[in-house]
C-alpha cells in the first residue's frame, strides 16, 4: 500500500484507500479523485474551506448564549459608539418603525362615548409613562429599539410611581402604572441558583420554556455604589421582555447588529488602511531623480536627503535632474461602489434598502426606489404588528381596567375593538399614492378610516373638520357655484325633520 504523499492529509489518505478497496477498478482514477463520503457539497473538507469551518461547535443556541451574549453586546455597543454608518442606521430604522409622535390608539365600539374617553385616556398617560414622570412614551420605545439594536432584547417592569400632572392631565394622572425601563444586564442567574436547569440566564423556566420569574440585579451605580447582592424576583405579570425568537426554546435576544458586527469592523479597518496610504504618498511629496549619470557631480545631494521647496515659487534644478509628483494609488477606483455594498449589507438584517443605509438615491429612479419602498414597508409594517401584539394591546389592557376602576369609564362594550395606528412613511410620490387612494375608496376596495388610520390620522377628526371647514367656507362665501349649488341639491334632497 502507497504511503500518503505529502500534499495530503491523513484523512484524505483514508478516504484513498476506502475508495480501492469498494472499486478496485477505479482505484488510479479515485486516487487522483478521492471519493467524498457525503450527500451534501456543504460538508466537503479539504484546505480550501477547513479553516472558514473550524470555528463551528454545532452548539444549542442557549449554550452559546450563556457564554458569548455579554462579550456579543459589548463589541455592538463598542462599534455602534465609533461607527458613524451604524449609529444612522439604528437612528434611521427606529425613526421610520416610530415616527415623529409613536403610534396612537383608535377604539371602536358602538358607545361613542366609551371610545372617545378611553383614547383620551391613553393619550394623556402615555405621554409621561416613565415611572421618573421625564419621558414619554415615545422617548420610552426609542430607548427600546436601541437595545434590540444593541443587546437584541428590551426588559421593562410594570410598576407603581409618581405622575406629572402637567404632562399626564386630569385624566392620565389617574392611571398608577408606571414603566420602568431596565439594562438587559441587570437579568442574571443567582449564585444561589447555579445547577438549578430550569434557571436559564436570569429566568426561572417552566419544563415547556415558559417565564415563571425574572431575577433583576439594580442597575450599575458607579465604582462606589452600593451593590446588593441578592436580585429582586419578579413576576411575568410585571415585566414586559421582548425579542425576536428564531428558534424555539430561546431564553434570551440576540443583538441584532451581530451579523453586521465583521462587516463594520473589516469597513472601519479597509478605511484607516486607505487612508494612512494616501497620506503618505501626500507626505512624500516630490521624487527627484537623475536621468543623466554625467551631471549628477553638479547637484550637491546624497541618496535618502531632501530639500525643501517653497510654495508657490519656481524651483529650477541642475541639467539631469527631474522632480516627479507621486501619484497616490488609495483610494481607488473602485472604492466607494466596495464600500457601499458593504454597508448595504449592514441594512440586510432588517431589511433596509441601500439608499436608506447610504441616505443616498442617486442611482434610483422612481420606479425602483418605489419598489424598495414597499419591500421596507412590509418589514417596518409587521415589526409594528409585532410591538403592537406583545406590548402596547396589553398596555392598553391595564390602563382600561384602571380607568374603569378610577371611574373614568363606566362599562366595557362588548364589541370594543383596540387599534393603533402608526405614522406613514412618507411617500415616493404624494400625488400619485393621494389619488390611487381616492380610486381605492371610489371601488370600494377600501374605507375612509382605512386610508386615514394609514396616513396617521382618525377618519371622524377628519369628517367632523370637514363639516366645519365646509360650513364656515358657504359662510363667508368662499364656495364657487359648483360647490354652492352642489351644497343647496343636498339640502333640498335631506328629509325634514319632525318636530
Amino acid at each position: 500500500m502507497k504511503s500518503p504523499r505529502n500534499r495530503r492529509t491523513i484523512d484524505e489518505w483514508i478516504r484513498g484507500v476506502v475508495s480501492r478497496w469498494v472499486s478496485p477498478k477505479s482505484a488510479k482514477s479515485n486516487e487522483d479523485n478521492p471519493v467524498q463520503l457525503r450527500r451534501w457539497d456543504a460538508l466537503s473538507d479539504d484546505h480550501t474551506n477547513r479553516e472558514h469551518w473550524r470555528p463551528v461547535t454545532g452548539a444549542s443556541l442557549n449554550e452559546d448564549l450563556t457564554h458569548y451574549l455579554d462579550d456579543l453586546r459589548t463589541r455592538c455597543n463598542h462599534e455602534w459608539s465609533n461607527n458613524p454608518d451604524l449609529e444612522g442606521i439604528v437612528e434611521t430604522h427606529a425613526t421610520d418603525v416610530i415616527g415623529e409622535e409613536g403610534p396612537t390608539l383608535q377604539v371602536t365600539s358602538s358607545n361613542s362615548e366609551y371610545n372617545k374617553q378611553l383614547e383620551e385616556t391613553w393619550r394623556q398617560w402615555w405621554n409621561c409613562p416613565d415611572v421618573n414622570a421625564d419621558k414619554s412614551g415615545v422617548d420610552l420605545m426609542g430607548q427600546w429599539w436601541n437595545h434590540l439594536w444593541l443587546d437584541g432584547e428590551f426588559l421593562v417592569q410594570k410598576t407603581k410611581g409618581e405622575c406629572n400632572p402637567k404632562k399626564q392631565g386630569k385624566l392620565g394622572s389617574k392611571i398608577a402604572t408606571r414603566l420602568h425601563s431596565l439594562d438587559p444586564r441587570q437579568l442574571a442567574s443567582p449564585m444561589g441558583q447555579v445547577g438549578n436547569s430550569n434557571v436559564m440566564m436570569g429566568i426561572k423556566l417552566s419544563d415547556t420554556n415558559k417565564p415563571l420569574e425574572y431575577y433583576v440585579y439594580p442597575a450599575d451605580q458607579g465604582a462606589f455604589g452600593n451593590y446588593k447582592t441578592e436580585p429582586e424576583t419578579l413576576t411575568p405579570d410585571d415585566v414586559i421582555h421582548l425579542f425576536r425568537v428564531r428558534k424555539c426554546g430561546q431564553v434570551r435576544g440576540i443583538p441584532w447588529l451581530a451579523s453586521a458586527l465583521p462587516i463594520a469592523a473589516q469597513l472601519r479597518a479597509y478605511d484607516e488602511d486607505v487612508m494612512a496610504a494616501a497620506r503618505a504618498a501626500a507626505l512624500y511629496g516630490l521624487a527627484i531623480t537623475c536621468e543623466d549619470s554625467s551631471t549628477g557631480e553638479s547637484f550637491d545631494a546624497e541618496g535618502g536627503e531632501s530639500i525643501t521647496i517653497k510654495r508657490g515659487a519656481a524651483t529650477f534644478f541642475p541639467p539631469g535632474w527631474k522632480a516627479t509628483a507621486l501619484q497616490p494609488g488609495q483610494p481607488a477606483a473602485n472604492y466607494l461602489d466596495f464600500r457601499h455594498e458593504k454597508l448595504r449589507q449592514c441594512g440586510r438584517p432588517v431589511g433596509m434598502p441601500g439608499m436608506m443605509v447610504l441616505l443616498d438615491s442617486q442611482k434610483h429612479n422612481y420606479s425602483s426606489a418605489r419598489f424598495d419602498g414597499q419591500l421596507y414597508l412590509r418589514i417596518i409594517k409587521k415589526l409594528r404588528r409585532w410591538v403592537e401584539r406583545e406590548v402596547l394591546l396589553p398596555l392598553v389592557a391595564v390602563v382600561e381596567q384602571e380607568a374603569r376602576a378610577a371611574g373614568i369609564l363606566q362599562g366595557k362594550p362588548d364589541d370594543s375593538r383596540f387599534r393603533f395606528v402608526w405614522p406613514a412613511l412618507p411617500h415616493v410620490d404624494p400625488v400619485k399614492e393621494a389619488t390611487a387612494a381616492g380610486i381605492r375608496i371610489k371601488n370600494r376596495i377600501s374605507t375612509l378610516r382605512d386610508e386615514c388610520a394609514a396616513e396617521n390620522r382618525d377618519w371622524e377628526e377628519q369628517m367632523e373638520q370637514s363639516a366645519k371647514e365646509q360650513e364656515k367656507a358657504e359662510e363667508l362665501g368662499l364656495l364657487n357655484s359648483t360647490e354652492a349649488k352642489g351644497n343647496d341639491q343636498r339640502k333640498q334632497s335631506q328629509p325634514v325633520r319632525q318636530a
